[in-house]
């Protein structure tokens, strides 16, 4: 008889059992402006409860890739690494939790790297941080 007992408690205890949350949204959003092809501006935006730090070694964009894709296809990466930055300026970049920080790329010294001037360039930024990516709109401007 005690079997039965066993069996007829486990479906109280799996009733018990935490349910699961529901997902918060997303946490980090990155939105992308421009008013023209020379300079891009990129916005972390922190929708999480916690603060979001980036230690980096030379810049904060070591944790965001740009590409830009002009008419015809051409596309260029603009990736920050300490290998490929003249300048190294170690620091952490600490956006608040509910709160946003805006970084400015010139974008100018990458155009000609698209071929030929005078077309549209859409730029996409990637931020990477925790073993998460976090892609950004589409922002296509003219020439």
């Amino acid at each position: 008889m005690r079997p039965l007992a066993l069996l007829l408690l486990l479906p109280s205890f799996a009733a018990a059992a935490p349910v699961p949350r529901e997902p918060e949204g997303p946490g980090v959003e990155l939105k992308l402006d421009a008013e023209n092809q020379l300079e891009l501006e990129v916005t972390i935006q922190n929708n999480g409860k916690k603060p979001l730090v980036l230690p980096y070694l030379a810049t904060p964009f070591e944790h965001i890739v740009v590409v830009l894709r002009g008419d015809k296809g051409e596309e260029y990466r603009i990736v920050h690494t300490p290998e490929r930055v003249d300048k190294m300026e170690p620091g952490t970049l600490t956006v608040p939790a509910g709160e946003s920080k805006t970084l400015t790329l010139h974008t100018c010294h990458y155009l000609p790297r698209l071929g030929e001037p005078g077309q549209h360039v859409t730029f996409t930024a990637t931020l990477k941080h925790g073993g998460k990516s976090v892609e950004s709109n589409r922002l296509t401007v003219n020439p």
